[in-house]
Formats: structure tokens, sequence, C-alpha cells
């Protein structure tokens, strides 16, 4: 009739002791899912351990499957009999923050890509067109490989589970509660931060929920386009600053705190804006260097580490940035012709936190945009740059694509119009 009780884990005393209960559970006939969540507070030294191994062995009803954490290794049934329950076994080698253990009907596809596979089990009747979602998720971790580079899961998971008020989640395999290709990406992102490249909750929720949440839009950049990634930067952004009233340092958006949510989108601007400080190469190379930790609980001091090695001058982004109030405000002070056809356009940052960066320049009219520019803020966060536009109707725009982590776009827009 279903999954007995007494199919649940027999667990030793002192590992009971550790997994002090359990959180978001699901317990009906067809499913079974338990996630030992207390690993993550406080989060125990021996998981810093990178030398133990252990094996899972789920004892299930047949016709039923096991998810675990580690790497599925076999499964056999527990006797000759026909109604015997069957025992899937998982290793790991890795240390995990949790436990999640899922039983239920799953139809399983397993999707080999260039370096690794990955393995779907999708609860029984709840995808009808399976096609979809496994082309999409190969590519995706495939980008992710490629990009992020380390020493990722060669046997990933993905567990698509029908619709329930439940949160997708992704410790060492992702769990998905929707159908969105958006959840997928991002869940699969935590295969790298917050699995391999462990969470520092204690810090802060914010870098690897919002780094997760980049890697997204920089999946979505390079398969889709650059209208696309600036599609969802632009609403990502603008959750941020309807949200980000304060505004908070990234040391109050932590795990349990009501703001935990601001984290993912002030994290997206903050990461949008280091890869505009760093440059895309070296945006790329810091995002290497920091897959390379495994196993490992960075905080926000050690990616900054990383990035002053690798730019010593992007320092006052970390002060100001991911360590201060996490946010600038450009402003387009004014413009003066200076010339036929020749204009001046004064730049600066204002408020508490100075960019220092470069700052892209557009001038548009009902046409479309006719001129661009970049220039870079100096020390004394103000800037005069010479356009040249030879109509007389148009309007200057300063960071049109967002690079910048600006909480306030009211003055970023200069409208010249004939006297």
């Amino acid at each position: 009739s279903g999954i007995p009780v007494d199919y649940v884990a027999s667990l030793p005393a002192p590992l009971k002791a550790a997994l002090q209960g359990f959180f978001r559970p699901i317990q009906t006939t067809d499913l079974l899912e338990y996630n030992f969540a207390s690993f993550f507070y406080p989060m125990p030294p021996c998981v810093r351990n990178r030398a133990w191994t252990w094996e899972t062995e789920l004892t299930v009803p047949p016709g039923f499957s096991a998810v675990a954490n580690g790497r599925f290794t076999a499964k056999r049934p527990a006797s000759e009999s026909a109604d015997a329950p069957w025992i899937w076994t998982y290793v790991g080698d890795r240390p995990e923050m949790a436990c999640e253990i899922i039983v239920g009907k799953f139809d399983i596809v397993d999707d080999p890509g260039v370096d690794f596979t990955v393995h779907h089990f999708f609860e029984t009747g709840v995808v009808k067109d399976t096609a979809e979602p496994v082309k999409f998720a190969r590519d995706c971790y495939s980008y992710y490989a490629t990009t992020f580079g380390g020493d990722f899961y060669r046997d990933p998971i993905v567990v698509h589970l029908r619709p329930r008020p439940m949160i997708s989640h992704c410790i060492s395999y992702a769990v998905l509660y929707t159908r969105e290709r958006a959840v997928l990406a991002h869940e699969m992102a935590h295969l790298w931060w917050g699995s391999t490249v462990k969470q520092n909750p204690i810090e802060s929720s914010m870098w690897y929920e919002g780094l997760a949440e980049y890697s997204v839009m920089m999946y979505s950049r390079t398969r889709f386009g650059p209208v696309e990634f600036l599609k969802q930067l632009s609403m990502s952004n603008a959750r941020w600053r309807r949200a980000d009233q304060g505004p908070y340092s990234f040391r109050d958006i932590r795990q349990w705190s009501p703001d935990r949510a601001l984290g993912y989108v002030k994290g997206v601007a903050l990461f949008r804006g280091l890869e505009t400080v760093l440059g895309p190469e070296k945006f790329g190379e810091f995002l290497r260097k920091l897959a390379a930790k495994k196993d490992e609980f960075p905080d926000v001091q050690q990616i900054r580490e990383i990035c002053v090695g690798l730019v010593p001058t992007c320092d006052w982004y970390f002060r100001n940035g991911f360590m201060g109030l996490g946010s600038f405000d450009m402003e387009a002070r004014n413009a003066v012709k200076i010339g036929p056809g020749k204009w001046e356009v004064t730049i600066r940052s204002v408020g508490m936190s100075e960019w220092r960066a470069p700052v892209t320049i557009v001038v548009r009219n009902a046409s479309g945009q006719i001129a661009a520019t970049t220039v870079t803020i100096p020390r004394e966060g103000k800037i005069v740059a010479e356009i040249n536009v030879e109509v007389e109707e148009f309007d200057i725009l300063v960071d049109p694509f967002e690079d910048i982590p600006d909480a306030n776009l009211s003055n970023n827009v200069i409208a010249v119009r004939p006297k």
C-alpha cells in the first residue's frame, strides 16, 4: 500500500544524535523525503575532514527508487523472494552539510555528457515529456563545468517532484518542485556554489545564493544573447531596489533572517558589478579559483582575497560593495554644448559609496542608439566626458546596461531638447 513506516532510515545512535530531527519532511504513500538539515547550524568542524567516506544503504519496497547523498553504485534485492525489498547503495567521499533521503516511484533517465552523466529521477506521472528538461540540464551543466571547472560532481542527480508547497533546493543533489528552467539552472549552479564549495551561512547567504542566481544569467547570456541577459538582470535589480530599503549590509542578510530573500537579488547586483570591475577575463579566472576551493567554507573576506590577488586595485569595491552598504549612485549631472555636434557631460558618483570603475554612456533618440562611450570614474568621483552628437534632441543615459549596482536610477538620464 506504499512506504511502510519501518522503512525510514535506521541510524546508529551517534548519527541520530547528530541528526537531531528532519527538515521539510514529506511522507505519503508514494513519496518519502527527509532532509536532515540540523547539520547546517552550527557547522560541525568534522565536515572539514576531506578524508572521510561513507556508504548509505536504503532498503525500500519493490517498485520504489531511492536517492541519497553521494554517488549511486548498486541496487540489489534483499533476498531471492519475489516480493523482497530492494537495497540501493550510495557512496560518498565529500563532506556534506546535511543528509537527504528521497524514496518514491520514479522514471529514471541517465543522460551522459562529455565529462559527466546527469541522473534524472522523474516522479512518475509528473513530467509528460522528459526530453526537454534532460536536454536543458545537460547543456546548462556543460556550460557550468566548462566555465567554473574545479572538482565538480561527475554524476549529478536531479529529482523532479510534483508541485508542492515546498522549496526547491540543492545540498548534494537538486530537488525541484517546479518545471521552471531558471530554477533548474539555479539549483544546478549550487552544485558548485554551496555544495562543492561549501556555503558559509554564519557569514551570509548572499554570496552563494547571489552567485548561483548570477550563474543562471551568465548561462542565459551565452545561450540566448545579451538582450535576454539584460532583461533578467533588470528584473532582478528592480526587485533589489524595492527590497533593499536601509540598505542592508551583507552581514545583515543571513540564512535565518527575514531579509534572506534579498540576498539573491542583491548578490546578483554585486556580482554583476564585480564582473564590471574585474573585466570578463579576470572575472572568469576568479570563478575558477573560487570553484577550486573544494570542501572549503569561504566567506566574503576570502572571496575578496581572491579578487585582490587578481586585480589589486579592486579593494575599494569590496569595502563599498560586499563589506559596505552594497550600493552605489551614478548621476548624470549636466550636459553642455561646446561646439557644433560636441557636448560635454559631467558624470558623478554620489552618495556614501564611491564608484571608481568603467561607466558606459549611451546617447539615444527616437531612432535608437546614436552614440556610446565608456569612461572610468577617477578617485575624486567625477569625470567630464565629451560626446559627438549631430542631432538636437536626444537623451543621455548613464549605465543603461546596469553594469553597476546602482540603487537609484532616477538621476541617470539627461533629456536634451532644443530651446
